[in-house]
């Protein structure tokens, strides 16, 4: 006889691949924002090209700061925003005009557009990046 613990990943609360809360869209605005290319080139000449998102002044919240243009950044799951969060609350360090590149660990989507002066969005672009490089200003 064949046990087992008797509850599938997907029943147990938090576990499993796709959890309702890793999909739920984070939003959060930047003075602007592109898709790009991180190239991981291996010692053995192989190059791995990867989804980065650029952003400049990435910021919470969905507002215009100052009269600067922006741009909204939706994301797919917490990896993203949570690495933003702790740049913008300073949990990560990162001084006011340097750059800095993170990984994700995994890939995310990404959706970026611009906040119109009326309030509509128009779709910029869109794709999915494992790692984001930003200027904090």
């Amino acid at each position: 006889m064949v046990g087992g613990c008797g509850v599938s990943p997907w029943e147990q609360d938090g576990a499993g691949i796709g959890s309702a809360a890793d999909s739920e869209p984070r939003v959060f605005s930047a003075d602007s924002a592109r898709l790009d290319v991180w190239r991981d080139e291996r010692p053995s000449g192989i190059v791995i090209n990867h989804g980065k998102l650029v952003l400049d002044a990435p910021r919470l919240g969905e507002r215009p700061v100052g009269g600067r243009s922006t741009v909204l950044i939706t994301t797919n799951g917490p990896t993203l925003f949570d690495k933003i969060r702790d740049v913008v609350e300073d949990r990560i360090p990162v001084s006011a005009g340097m750059t800095a590149t993170f990984a994700l660990g995994k890939t995310v989507t990404v959706r970026i557009e611009r906040l119109e002066d009326d309030g509509s969005r128009t779709l910029l672009e869109e794709g999915r990046v494992a790692f984001v490089e930003l200027v904090r200003r």
